[in-house]
């Protein structure tokens, strides 16, 4: 009691003091430290369609504008060429093709890429636009022929190989059950009008392909007559010229192109392979045989102008004297068997070949030690003379 009223103070007053500097102490350290604020309140995230999130993933690129999509499948309608110029990575080879593809009226599309990794890169960046299943197979090639073999570039080809096919669905539907052959002038139209007539699904119909690259033991089943009543297609080149007189076959398609490679020098001279118009011997043999008992027809998809404009008396057989590669071989073999002595230009060629092109068959047998200097046969150009032979390369 001494000490407290020495101090002047009372024990309640003391307290009271001591909660007043604790309260200030606490002003200052909120001060100081103030308290985080308080959480916002979330909000449901709204849920987004499939477009939205494809177009969130997929970069913006120009060609995606219905503008330029518009744009540019008019100006494909109107013109056989369009060029388009745009910088890298504006969806030239990822979105013209899948706009091209979307209108339909524009048959298939060939996107051509400098390096695999980018033909990889482009058809998987199309299958993703267009949503394709897994199942679905990227296809890509790397060979500059396929293109070509694909599309035949030249436009009076693409005509007249969809005129004969346009001519045998004609005969198929109208003209009794009778075999139809198709002449063809290469390899490559037989295959292309084998495609049409498959896309085209007639019933009943059943298609063959004859040329120089089918084997010998096949021929005969090519030729022989079908079973069930069913019509048979033969589209051949002009290996099949004795076909025409086959029992079952009463109807002819000449398309009246031939490849100059199978005709003889004198019509085509110097100037590179190419197509002519020509009758074919054999068509118009087999029309004047037919005639006389009305047994037959002979469709020739030109008018009667092309008709007179046409070379006649152009040999049906095959001639290789104009292949380099066959050329060699044949020179190679006549000089093993002693025919051909040194001079091979003095030989009596049925065709003789042009003087250029028995050099070029000359040089890779002298290059290769086929053939000497002065123009003998070695060891080797013999051992390749008689696989030359076994082959029958030529």
């Amino acid at each position: 009691m001494a000490a407290a009223t020495h101090r002047g103070q009372n024990p309640a007053a003391a307290v009271a003091t001591a909660s007043r500097r604790r309260s200030a102490r606490l002003a200052a350290l909120q001060r100081k430290f103030p308290a985080p604020p308080p959480p916002a309140a979330t909000v449901a995230p709204v849920p987004q369609t499939r477009r939205q999130q494809r177009r969130q993933r997929r970069p913006f690129l120009p060609f995606r504008r219905s503008h330029d999509q518009s744009c540019l499948t008019s100006d494909v309608a109107r013109h056989q060429v369009v060029f388009v110029h745009a910088w890298p990575g504006t969806g030239k080879s990822t979105q013209i093709p899948r706009v091209l593809h979307a209108t339909g009226r524009h048959g298939r599309v060939l996107c051509s890429q400098t390096y695999r990794v980018a033909a990889e890169s482009a058809a998987a960046h199309a299958a993703s636009d267009m949503r394709a299943s897994g199942e679905v197979h990227l296809r890509f090639d790397t060979n500059h022929g396929w293109g070509a073999w694909e599309y035949l570039s030249e436009p009076v080809i693409t005509d007249y190989v969809a005129a004969a096919v346009d001519t045998v669905c004609r005969v198929h539907a109208t003209e009794p059950p009778r075999d139809v052959l198709v002449f063809l002038p290469r390899r490559a139209e037989v295959e292309a009008a084998k495609c049409l007539l498959i896309s085209h699904g007639l019933p009943g119909l059943v298609t063959h392909c004859l040329h120089d690259g089918i084997a010998i033991d096949l021929i005969g089943d090519v030729l022989s007559p079908t079973s069930g009543g069913e019509r048979k297609v033969v589209l051949a080149t002009d290996v099949a010229d004795s076909a025409v007189f086959v029992e079952g076959i009463n109807y002819i398609v000449d398309s009246g192109y031939r490849g100059t490679d199978n005709a003889p020098p004198s019509l085509t001279g110097s100037s590179p392979p190419q197509m002519i118009r020509a009758l074919k011997a054999a068509v118009l043999s087999w029309y004047h045989i037919r005639r006389r008992d009305n047994r037959g027809k002979c469709f020739c998809p030109y008018t009667v102008e092309e008709w007179d404009e046409m070379v006649r008396g152009c040999s049906p057989l095959r001639s290789r004297t104009d292949d380099v590669d066959s050329l060699a071989g044949i020179v190679l073999v006549l000089k093993d068997l002693g025919i051909i002595s040194r001079n091979v230009e003095n030989f009596g060629f049925v065709l003789p070949p042009r003087h250029e092109m028995l050099q070029r068959a000359v040089a890779p047998l002298v290059a290769a030690g086929m053939v000497g200097v002065e123009g003998e046969v070695t060891e080797k150009g013999r051992r390749m003379a008689s696989e030359i032979l076994e082959k029958c390369y030529f």
